[in-house]
């Protein structure tokens, strides 16, 4: 248990009855992210074979950002806290491990669920986070809410890998280190 708290953050839990859920979004978004139409996705949930719901998101550029919009990319979805010193960690990583592979087909996404008031956090979190990590990738607001689906017990971060087709290859990237990410995003490739 004391391994478990060295290694990772303890998020705070938020019940179904305080959110009303997020809700599928799928739309044309105008950002400066790759785009691509989606085939016919059906969102099913965060378990690996699933197809996640789309999300509608706002990116530290102040530009919404469907996650839909990346299918045929291999994406990692790197669900974070401000204030988790572990995902504080991860993200020293991110850029690197995004520019290796970008050219490849592959995009690195991180969503913060919480600033460290355990807020939903804002665009001025978002930019400061791209900032102080040098990510060029896309850092996301929840403000939709979804974290009461990818984090509703267990810790941060929940690094997940998604296929071409949208599908969650491995929904938990464990242990959330640099080096256990890229090769999961190489056998992906």
């Amino acid at each position: 248990m004391i391994f478990t708290l060295l290694i990772s953050c303890i998020p705070v839990l938020t019940s179904p009855e305080d959110s009303a859920g997020p809700s599928s979004c799928w739309m044309e978004v105008e950002n400066s992210w790759s785009s691509a139409t989606p085939r016919d996705l059906v969102g099913q949930g965060f378990s690996v074979g699933q197809t996640p719901p789309d999300m509608c998101m706002l990116d530290q550029h102040g530009d919404q950002v469907s996650l839909w919009q990346f299918y045929g990319q291999v994406i990692v979805l790197d669900v974070s806290a401000e204030w988790c010193a572990p995902c504080q960690e991860l993200a020293e990583g991110v850029d690197h491990t995004w520019q290796e592979f970008k050219d490849q087909g592959f995009m690195y996404l991180t969503l913060l669920t919480e600033d460290n008031n355990s807020n939903i956090p804002n665009l001025e979190i978002l930019q400061e986070w791209a900032e102080e990590y040098e990510i060029t990738a896309p850092v996301l607001s929840d403000s939709e809410g979804y974290k009461v689906q990818m984090i509703p017990t267990g810790a941060y971060p929940r690094v997940i890998l998604i296929d071409r087709n949208m599908n969650i290859k491995i929904d938990t990237i464990n242990p959330a280190t640099d080096e256990v990410i890229r090769e999961a995003v190489i056998d992906a490739l």
